[in-house]
């Protein structure tokens, strides 16, 4: 009896667990990536070779998340004829923290800093009715959280043309997910949450090939976050990136930006894959030292790279001595079916239509 009862609860506890992510996206539950600036700092150390002089960055964010679930509707022949809208959600969310510093000492470059690089919020509502409409229940579920970088780095400038650095991060924060279902008369209340933590590294290579051309090379370590949820250890991917500045003079100056970004989310999941994920970007320098920024790019599913997420950016910067405000803008448009989830959904028509609208300021200041 007491086998059969110990069975019995292992049983329940994996239901509840399947029950409780089953309306979660599998971006969203693992946390929609943000790459926060600058770059040297979070991303590639040996990108502090090419700074100059001191400087400090402090910036804040917001997502407007808007999710549309659909089913196809089909007439008596079983063609399909359209799409019904079951639930149309929509989400704000706010995002504080970033803040870093570089800092140069003759051929040494030095660079620190804290920002969000994932962010779990996700809503989704669905009211049930009955056939007066009137509303007998229905269906929510809350994620919230984020998780954050603690970057530290140093850059060697052997010459002039050439940038060497490693660092060190520490990932940390913290993530809810509730699922709550109420069918009247009985109400079913699930939770889960955790305090991911932990520590890895990372290292890269700069080169400035002449004045107007820059490429830099980085790899940031696979990290085990512990903690992650009721079912312990998740590892966050290890990541190649590979970047490129142009400088291009005349009436109007401006900078090609090229960054690719190779995933490795095989070592999380081995059901997962390898994604590359590409941004490029312009920027000019128009009158009274305004810069103009746009760009796009692609952000593939690592659960089936076949889904491809475009981003476009745009932004604006404002030179007032040595002090530089930055506004960006980043719209982003995905389609996913009931597999894209980490269980698939109900029902298995279902189309679902994510659009993303990303806001950011951020001030650098330059000694």
């Amino acid at each position: 009896m007491k086998t059969k009862s110990k069975l019995t609860a292992v049983w329940v506890a994996l239901l509840s667990a399947s029950f409780l992510v089953a309306n979660v996206p599998v971006r969203n539950w693992w946390g929609i990536e943000i790459y926060p600036e600058p770059a040297a700092v979070f991303f590639n150390p040996a990108c502090l070779g090419f700074y100059n002089r001191p400087m400090l960055t402090l910036g804040m964010g917001g997502l407007i998340l808007n999710e549309e679930r659909t089913r196809l509707v089909y007439d008596r022949f079983e063609n399909t004829i359209g799409e019904a809208v079951y639930a149309d959600n929509t989400s704000l969310c706010w995002r504080f923290g970033t803040a870093a510093g570089i800092y140069r000492f003759r051929n040494f470059g030095f660079g620190a800093g804290v920002a969000p690089v994932r962010d779990f919020n996700y809503r989704y509502l669905k009211e049930q009715l009955d056939d007066y409409y009137v509303k007998i229940g229905e269906h929510r579920v809350e994620q919230s959280g984020q998780l954050n970088n603690a970057s530290a780095g140093i850059s060697f400038n052997p010459f002039n043309q050439l940038c060497l650095g490693i660092g060190g991060r520490y990932l940390f924060g913290s993530r809810q997910l509730t699922q709550l279902i109420i069918q009247l008369p009985d109400t079913t209340r699930l939770s889960s949450s955790g305090s991911p933590s932990g520590a890895g590294w990372f290292a890269g290579i700069g080169a400035a090939l002449m004045p107007e051309l820059k490429l830099d090379f980085g790899y940031q370590s696979a990290v085990q976050l512990k903690n992650w949820d009721s079912a312990g250890v998740r590892i966050e991917p290890w990541r190649l990136l590979a970047g490129a500045e142009f400088r291009a003079t005349g009436v109007l100056p401006s900078k090609f930006r090229a960054r690719v970004c190779l995933n490795g989310w095989s070592v999380t999941d081995s059901a997962y894959h390898n994604v590359l994920s590409v941004r490029l970007g312009v920027e000019h320098l128009l009158l009274n030292s305004v810069r103009l920024r746009y760009g796009f790019g692609l952000e593939p599913l690592f659960s089936d790279p076949g889904v491809q997420m475009p981003i476009a950016d745009f932004g604006l910067g404002f030179n007032v001595n040595h002090l530089r405000l930055n506004l960006g803008l980043s719209v982003s448009r995905e389609e996913l079916v009931a597999r894209h989830f980490i269980l698939p959904v109900e029902p298995e028509d279902s189309r679902i239509y994510q659009s993303g609208l990303e806001m950011n300021l951020s001030m650098e200041y330059e000694f």
